[in-house]
């Protein structure tokens, strides 16, 4: 089979790199946009969506695009110009591809983007759908409406569009894992709050994977939940882990004022439920490496 052409934005990322490298193995050519436009692994072309300058050939010339790109949701406390940021990280970029391609959109059939479970806001122990009437107006489920709603405009070009709504993404390079993780090492494994509200997760190689099999997928459309079948409380999901980790931490709560106090409307990150039904995905027949909390914890911490 022959390899396609895939243009990637936010590249250089957790995820970005992982699925590059995975991409290549395959046999596609992989070239990057990136604001930095430094070099890397792969062809990087310099981009400014928010000032419209956007490496058109590049672009159009791709026959997929992937985009990826967005500051960290929880790397720094949410002032009104960080909240900004986060915003216009996510959907400047779709914007200014949505009217590049809709001028001539050369041999691009197809665009993947990541998304995120926050649009889902606090949803205790219901089971969230793609197909679910959004509710809410708190700031992560006005980003993600507002990220999807970048999307479509992309969508509305004429290509076939797949957004996955990305749960806690576990990898030992970066994200969530290494600031659990790192407690641990000194005896003490944390939940946080009453410890009753549902983390939805996924392990890293499964999430590129997913990436790539919306890639290859043509019957693939619209949004997709990408999370492990198994959502824990997070109580259970920290004792899960504790139980694969070479130490024997003990399990200590942080309760929910104490994140308030430290991390301000952020801790809803941590303090939020959301449990991910994941039955379309299944049926496009995708299957998981890591489909249980064990057997991602085993690999990861090996």
């Amino acid at each position: 089979m022959k390899g396609k052409r895939i243009i990637i934005a936010g590249g250089s990322g957790m995820i970005g790199s992982a699925l590059t490298t995975y991409l290549l193995n395959r046999g596609h050519k992989v070239e990057w946009l990136s604001h930095s436009g430094s070099s890397g692994p792969v062809p990087v072309h310099a981009w400014n969506p928010a000032q419209g300058d956007l490496p058109s050939t590049a672009i159009r010339s791709a026959d997929v695009i992937v985009n990826l790109a967005g500051a960290g949701i929880a790397d720094k406390r949410w002032t009104t110009s960080r909240k900004e940021v986060l915003r216009s990280s996510r959907v400047d970029g779709n914007i200014a591809l949505a009217q590049l391609l809709e001028e001539d959109a050369g041999k691009v059939k197809s665009f993947i983007s990541s998304a995120a479970m926050g649009i889902y806001g606090n949803r205790g122990h219901d089971w969230c759908k793609e197909d679910d009437n959004i509710e809410g107006n708190d700031f992560l489920v006005e980003i993600c409406r507002d990220w999807e709603k970048s999307i479509r405009k992309v969508a509305s070009v004429g290509l076939r569009a797949v957004w996955l709504r990305i749960s806690v993404v576990l990898s030992m390079e970066g994200g969530a894992l290494p600031k659990i993780e790192g407690p641990m090492k000194y005896g003490v494994a944390n939940y946080f709050g009453s410890g009753r509200q549902f983390y939805s997760w996924i392990h890293i190689q499964d999430v590129v994977r997913m990436f790539a099999y919306a890639i290859d997928s043509e019957d693939m459309n619209g949004a997709y939940n990408a999370a492990a079948p198994k959502p824990l409380p997070m109580k259970e999901w920290i004792s899960e882990l504790v139980e694969v980790y070479p130490k024997s931490p003990w399990i200590v709560p942080v309760p929910s004022f104490a994140l308030r106090i430290g991390l301000g409307e952020m801790a809803d990150v941590l303090l939020n439920s959301v449990r991910l039904d994941i039955q379309k995905l299944q049926q496009t027949g995708f299957t998981f490496e890591y489909p249980t909390l064990t057997e991602a914890g085993r690999e990861l911490f090996d």
